[in-house]
């Protein structure tokens, strides 16, 4: 079973400058998720899309090049107001797999274990797709985005993919 976990890293971030290479405990964010997922037993192949240099420059010194790869984005996937989904349905046409695991890096408490134990369930239990959530308060999604969001996840489930979304 061919699993990749799919790294959306633009550059440019408005509200915190540079966040995807920040420093924390001493090392940049993006390096930080990646060494802790690259233990992960059950994804083959790590993808990270960027388009910002000094994103692929903080990824390439991590010298794990077995399991990573860095590709850049395309243009309409790239700005400002894109959404991750134009990205996935790139993807989703660009690449074969059989299992997307999404993962936002500006998460830094994730780990290889929450991850493998998330696939092992997807897998067992034959989900289609699957989303990590905590409880809020209040409802924060708009009608129009989650309409966009279903419409992307039944474009790669028609295609034959399944998706799993590590976004907390």
């Amino acid at each position: 079973m061919n699993i990749i976990c799919i790294i959306p890293a633009r550059g440019g971030s408005k509200r915190i400058k540079n966040k995807n290479i920040l420093k924390f405990n001493s090392i940049p964010l993006i390096n930080l998720v990646i060494k802790k997922i690259y233990k992960s037993k059950l994804i083959n192949k790590i993808m990270i899309f960027s388009n910002d240099q000094n994103i692929t420059k903080c990824v390439s010194e991590l010298n794990l090049n077995q399991k990573i790869s860095t590709y850049s984005r395309s243009k309409k996937s790239e700005k400002d107001e894109a959404s991750t989904e134009v990205l996935l349905k790139e993807i989703s046409l660009k690449f074969n797999f059989d299992i997307a695991v999404l993962l936002q890096i500006t998460n830094p408490f994730i780990t290889a274990k929450i991850i493998d134990k998330a696939l092992t369930m997807f897998i067992k239990d034959g989900y289609d797709s699957m989303l990590s959530a905590v409880p809020m308060k209040s409802f924060i999604w708009e009608k129009k985005k989650i309409q966009q969001f279903l419409k992307i996840i039944k474009l790669l489930n028609d295609q034959g993919h399944r998706i799993l979304m590590i976004t907390i």
